[in-house]
């Protein structure tokens, strides 16, 4: 081939490599892998130097030469992870059929892009072409012979490993691409050819191209491409015999990700291997507990069926469900209480293990165990709570019961979500007395995996993928914040504005209370996602009205949890989903209109306190309970002046305008003493049918002829009492201008 005589002979560094397009096109086969295997014979760093393309201007298209199909997108794979660079033409990837040639001068024909072919490049090609790293080094580029079970080479088949060091650790490939119409299988065991090395050439096995152990406890995981599937084999088989494959017409198999694990004392990847038979899975890890956990996920799924969820919707009135629920409820909580103890195939759940809480005292709790009585009781008090919900529902009378109606068209799936958030919370009279919801929440979620359980489920009642993510997140986060202790004390005074603050100022520097709620930072002004502060909210809401560790009676749950959601759902409304204002709604005082700053950076409005303002970094914000508006909390020291009470219209601040001439001038000294001030006070109530321009010119006149007596202590004044330009100062609506000289001496 001349390619080969222009990179051996003549030395050139790049070549267009047309044998690539012509014999595959042709499915020349053989002729191919013979040019391959003579390449690697006389130095593997040649294939670098080859071009390889599927159509060019001097040829035809590319799909008018391979098609559409799986045999263009199976070469098109072959373009992308051998060595060597691989080039595109002209509307390949948008699948034109217009010929693009030097003598076309415009083009002739109106083609649209092929949606078809773009996605397929998408989710096939472009991939790959992300980790080039991984394909274009030939050093350890290997090529295998496919043996079918009569003993011939398939040289249809084109087998090749490689791999590469990235990220700090090495990576590794294997592709198999069958370039014929027929359906075939075979094996793959030693490299060919012979590559040559420091004192001769030699052939690697596939063991040795992928540093695979041969031992027996070792197995291989390899995830499959184009199906986002994970297989597993094992080591010692792929060193002793190879690997076996089978393959359709024009089908390609690109295997990335490939590492091995070592099995544990219970031999659970041993069996993962003998149970799946070759089959792959979306994950191993997840398998491993299907397989292992089968009986727990079985009674909790059992909880699940489409008539239990139907007669817990028709709940009403006072009466639990009873019956058919209780009774799978049961075995639910008996099978739970078994695996939490441990079983021969899977560990006993334990606090220390993970540091739930990252308190000591969790290290060496002890849990007092709970008789099942008292948790079948339990349970059958969160199925009446569902039923007084249910009642309330019938005539909704508060923003939360109209948005729970508003979402009753999927009801199933409402009642699949309380239910669900009711059986993760009975795991802390599983665990003991002593548990509270951090226990709960790692024992459900990490230990059990019951999240991934409960994600299916609520797709099978309706819900979208990215829905049941958030709902399963939102749930963790409610129950690991349950404790044994009620946090609402019955017979307490309730203040539901205050309660809405205290839940964002105690949760926003948790990371999963962030993350649902969609912190971020965007032009030093922290944000909150729409969406997720409302669905937040509304899931949040419905599983503390469910919740068991809330000692507080149904009825009156849920207007507390009605009249909290109201609050925050206003306060949202006046935000403008920046994260700083909605704690400033929520903590002013009640009767002060909360101040509008357009223009203030993040967290210095409010008596938000800002540590950090670089992008990507926490910031942590601190809110007083007692916020003053027309205060900006970003100043670094406050100098206590004396107050300055001035009559005027009301500012957007939340204060007063002053006028334009006050009475008392920034740079002059106020030597007026508290019998003047008197004085001024009097005479301003005389005036009562002057406006408060005039009370202030009288008041400023007085001040003028009066105050040259000075202090009766013979004390100075604060030289500069009025406020400074760009400071406020306290000020109050209807008051005479009032000034409280401070001493600086004694």
């Amino acid at each position: 081939m001349m390619e080969g005589y222009f990179v051996r002979t003549l030395g050139m560094h790049r070549v267009y490599n047309s044998a690539f397009m012509n014999m595959l096109k042709n499915e020349e086969n053989s002729k191919y892998r013979a040019t391959i295997k003579n390449t690697l014979e006389f130095d593997p760093e040649i294939l670098k130097r080859f071009v390889n393309f599927m159509n060019n201007p001097d040829e035809e298209t590319a799909v008018a030469q391979f098609g559409k199909g799986d045999k263009y997108f199976g070469i098109c794979t072959l373009l992308v992870t051998m060595p060597g660079l691989p080039m595109f033409g002209h509307g390949q990837i948008e699948g034109f059929e217009e010929k693009y040639g030097m003598e076309y001068r415009r083009a002739y024909r109106d083609e649209q892009p092929d949606a078809y072919m773009v996605d397929r490049h998408e989710r096939e090609i472009f991939p790959l072409m992300k980790r080039r790293y991984l394909f274009s080094g030939s050093a350890m580029f290997r090529l295998y012979d496919m043996y079918c079970d009569n003993g011939s080479v398939n040289e249809n088949v084109f087998a090749y490993s490689n791999r590469a060091w990235a990220g700090g650790g090495e990576e590794k490939t294997l592709i198999f691409y069958n370039n014929s119409y027929y359906e075939t299988a075979g094996w793959i065991r030693m490299s060919d050819p012979a590559i040559p090395r420091e004192g001769g050439k030699y052939r690697d096995s596939l063991s040795e191209a992928l540093s695979i152990h041969p031992e027996s406890h070792y197995f291989t995981l390899l995830r499959e491409q184009k199906l986002n599937l994970w297989f597993i084999r094992s080591s010692k088989a792929i060193c002793e015999n190879g690997l076996f494959v089978r393959l359709k017409g024009y089908e390609t198999q690109v295997f990335l990700d490939i590492y091995e694990v070592e099995d544990d004392a219970k031999g659970r990847w041993a069996r993962l291997n003998n149970d799946l038979d070759g089959r792959g899975v979306p994950d191993p890890l997840a398998a491993i507990k299907d397989i292992f956990l089968g009986e727990l996920y079985y009674s909790f799924k059992e909880l699940f069926k489409p008539e239990i969820i139907g007669s817990l919707c028709n709940l009403s009135g006072k009466r639990s469900a009873g019956g058919l629920l209780n009774e799978l409820a049961g075995e639910f909580i008996v099978t739970a209480l078994n695996f939490v103890n441990g079983t021969d195939d899977w560990e006993p759940w334990s606090a220390s293990e993970t540091g739930t809480s990252g308190d000591e005292d969790d290290v060496s709790c002890k849990f007092t165990d709970v008789g099942m009585g008292v948790i079948l009781e339990e349970f059958d008090e969160f199925t009446g709570r569902l039923a007084k919900i249910n009642e309330a529902l019938k005539n909704p009378a508060t923003p939360l019961l109209a948005e729970i109606e508003k979402r009753i068209k999927n009801k199933n799936l409402l009642c699949a979500v309380a239910l669900g958030y009711g059986l993760l919370s009975l795991l802390r009279l599983v665990i003991g007395k002593e548990a509270n919801g951090r226990h709960a929440a790692d024992l459900a979620f990490t230990h059990w995996d019951l999240g991934r359980k409960l994600r299916e489920i609520f797709c099978r009642f309706g819900a979208s993928e990215y829905e049941a993510w958030r709902i399963i997140d939102i749930a963790r986060i409610v129950l690991s914040k349950t404790k044994i202790a009620p946090f609402w004390e019955e017979g307490k005074k309730f203040d539901a504005a205050e309660f809405s603050a205290l839940i964002l100022e105690e949760n926003y520097l948790d990371e999963d209370f962030r993350r649902v709620l969609g912190i971020n930072i965007f032009d030093d002004v922290i944000w909150f996602n729409k969406e997720g502060f409302e669905d937040t909210l509304f899931y949040s809401s419905l599983f503390f009205m469910v919740e068991s560790s809330v000692e507080i009676p149904i009825d009156e749950r849920i207007d507390r949890i009605a009249k909290i959601y109201e609050i925050l759902i206003k306060a949202e409304n006046k935000s403008g989903y920046r994260f700083d204002i909605l704690l400033e709604n929520l903590t002013a005082k009640p009767g002060k209109t909360a101040a509008k700053k357009t223009g203030v950076k993040t967290g210095t409005e409010a008596g938000a306190k800002k540590t950090t303002t670089k992008a990507g970094n926490k910031v942590s914000v601190k809110t007083n309970k007692d916020v003053k508006t027309g205060k900006s909390a970003g100043e670094k020291k406050v100098v206590k002046k004396p107050e300055v009470k001035t009559a005027g219209k009301p500012s957007k601040s939340g204060g007063v305008k002053a006028d334009k001439k006050p009475s008392v001038k920034p740079g002059k000294t106020d030597k007026t003493d508290g019998k003047n001030a008197k004085a001024v006070k009097n005479a301003k109530a005389d005036k009562t049918k002057k406006t408060g321009r005039d009370s202030g010119k009288k008041a400023d006149k007085t001040a003028k002829v009066t105050g040259k007596a000075g202090n009766s202590s013979g004390k100075k004044a604060d030289k500069k009492p009025s406020v400074k330009a760009g400071k406020k100062a306290s000020v109050k609506s209807g008051n005479a201008a009032k000034a409280k000289p401070k001493d600086k001496k004694k």
